[in-house]
Protein backbone atom coordinates (compact mmCIF):
# COMPACT_ATOMS: atom_id res chain seq x y z
CA UNK A 1 0.00 0.00 0.00
CA UNK A 2 1.76 2.96 -1.29
CA UNK A 3 2.01 6.26 1.40
CA UNK A 4 0.12 8.65 -1.31
CA UNK A 5 -3.28 6.59 -1.59
CA UNK A 6 -3.68 6.48 2.25
CA UNK A 7 -3.29 10.42 2.45
CA UNK A 8 -5.93 10.81 -0.26
CA UNK A 9 -8.49 8.71 2.01
CA UNK A 10 -8.89 11.17 4.18
CA UNK A 11 -9.70 14.02 2.30
CA UNK A 12 -12.54 11.71 0.64
CA UNK A 13 -15.06 12.90 2.98
CA UNK A 14 -14.31 16.37 2.56
CA UNK A 15 -14.57 16.13 -1.06
CA UNK A 16 -17.28 14.52 -1.10
CA UNK A 17 -19.22 16.78 1.36
CA UNK A 18 -18.01 19.68 -0.90
CA UNK A 19 -18.97 18.15 -4.48
CA UNK A 20 -21.29 15.17 -4.08
CA UNK A 21 -20.87 11.73 -4.81
CA UNK A 22 -18.25 10.77 -7.43
CA UNK A 23 -18.89 10.16 -11.15
CA UNK A 24 -20.41 6.30 -11.49
CA UNK A 25 -21.04 6.10 -8.04
CA UNK A 26 -24.76 7.10 -7.95
CA UNK A 27 -27.22 4.64 -6.63
CA UNK A 28 -30.32 6.97 -7.70
CA UNK A 29 -30.22 4.72 -10.97
CA UNK A 30 -29.96 1.29 -9.96
CA UNK A 31 -32.59 1.87 -7.22
CA UNK A 32 -34.77 3.52 -9.96
CA UNK A 33 -34.53 -0.23 -11.89
CA UNK A 34 -34.73 -2.19 -8.73
CA UNK A 35 -37.79 -0.43 -8.24
CA UNK A 36 -39.18 -1.23 -11.63
CA UNK A 37 -38.10 -4.63 -11.75
CA UNK A 38 -38.90 -6.12 -7.95
CA UNK A 39 -41.09 -3.94 -5.56
CA UNK A 40 -43.74 -3.03 -8.48
CA UNK A 41 -43.81 -6.56 -9.84
CA UNK A 42 -43.90 -7.95 -5.86
CA UNK A 43 -46.54 -5.40 -5.19
CA UNK A 44 -48.71 -6.49 -7.74
CA UNK A 45 -48.33 -10.32 -7.31
CA UNK A 46 -50.66 -12.23 -4.54
CA UNK A 47 -47.75 -13.42 -2.46
CA UNK A 48 -47.67 -16.97 -3.29
CA UNK A 49 -44.58 -18.09 -5.06
CA UNK A 50 -43.69 -14.53 -5.50
CA UNK A 51 -40.36 -14.75 -7.20
CA UNK A 52 -42.19 -16.78 -10.00
CA UNK A 53 -44.79 -14.02 -10.57
CA UNK A 54 -42.21 -11.17 -10.09
CA UNK A 55 -39.71 -13.09 -13.15
CA UNK A 56 -42.82 -13.27 -15.28
CA UNK A 57 -43.71 -10.25 -15.23
CA UNK A 58 -40.35 -9.23 -15.90
CA UNK A 59 -40.11 -11.17 -18.95
CA UNK A 60 -43.60 -10.21 -19.88
CA UNK A 61 -42.14 -6.16 -20.14
CA UNK A 62 -38.69 -7.32 -21.52
CA UNK A 63 -40.64 -8.59 -24.60
CA UNK A 64 -43.27 -5.24 -24.68
CA UNK A 65 -40.22 -3.21 -24.74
Amino acid sequence: ISIPRIHVLQHYHEAIELFGAPNGLSTSIVESKHIHAVKRPYQRSNKNEETAQVLLVNQQQDKLA
